[in-house]
């Protein structure tokens, strides 16, 4: 069985980036180190797309571990560096106003496609997911091995 929290964490990432009108290639539920951290999966979305919507769905992560008592620093390092390509002048961009409502703005998507990030924390609780999965589950269909 995979870790339901971990697959919790990448479905909010999922649902948010989708929302803002990122194209999502494939989230995975599976234990990797990146540098100094370990992550528990992964999701990777095209490089199109404003740096803004990257940052967003960044803080995807960062609120769904807060509302969990946990902390994810290494989405909100990713939050922040998207940030910093979105305004590449302001200096201040860890306590800046722009921060808090990535935040924010994530939080309100989360809440408001609930029904749809339970469904896609189930099916990755069963296995991997390509844009085409997210798809069929927004369609309505149960999502099918290849």
């Amino acid at each position: 069985m995979r870790d339901l929290a971990v697959a919790a964490h990448e479905s909010a990432h999922v649902v948010v980036g989708i929302a803002l009108g990122l194209r999502l290639r494939k989230v995975v539920v599976k234990v990797e180190s990146e540098g100094e951290w370990i992550s528990g999966g992964w999701c990777w979305f095209t490089n199109g797309g404003s740096s803004l919507a990257h940052a967003i769905m960044y803080g995807a992560g960062v609120v769904w571990e807060r509302a969990h008592g946990r902390e994810s620093p290494l989405d909100y390092r990713y939050m922040l560096e998207e940030l910093k390509v979105y305004m590449p002048n302001d200096s201040s961009i860890k306590q800046n106003v722009e921060t808090r409502t990535c935040l924010r703005l994530a939080g309100l998507l989360l809440r408001n496609h609930g029904k749809a990030h339970r469904q896609v924390t189930k099916a990755l609780t069963e296995r991997d997911l390509t844009d085409k999965d997210i798809r069929a589950i927004a369609r309505g269909e149960k999502v099918t091995e290849e």
